[in-house]
């Protein structure tokens, strides 16, 4: 369960994409809690209880406002495997203790 601070900050992020954002996007399309979970079983890990909470907002949404960024649940697996050869490519050397998971990139030039 997310902390008070964290489900405050959701709840804050709810709000304003319902007041600017949703006429213009639509209702955001979450993935559901199973597909959550085989990803989850695939990597052997549990995600962060934030990253949980958007992807079941709207983590099955490459439609709508964050068209162009691969942020899906269904971009985690591609992403993660992108990582390795994107930090190579720029001369950074990165070891991880645990599962690597780069759940965020944008134009193939920026990865979260």
């Amino acid at each position: 369960m997310l902390g008070d601070r964290h489900t405050d900050y959701l709840r804050e992020i709810k709000t304003i994409y319902n007041t600017y954002l949703l006429q213009l996007h639509g209702e955001p399309v979450g993935a559901s809690e199973e597909d959550i979970q085989s990803y989850e079983k695939t990597i052997g890990a549990r995600l962060p209880e934030a990253y949980r909470q958007y992807l079941l907002w709207m983590g099955n949404d490459p439609n709508g406002v964050f068209t162009g960024t691969e942020c899906f649940l269904q971009d985690l697996v591609r992403n993660t495997e992108y990582l390795p050869e994107f930090l190579k490519e720029n001369g950074i050397e990165f070891k991880a203790e645990g599962i690597p998971i780069c759940f965020y990139s944008h134009q193939g030039y920026q990865l979260a």
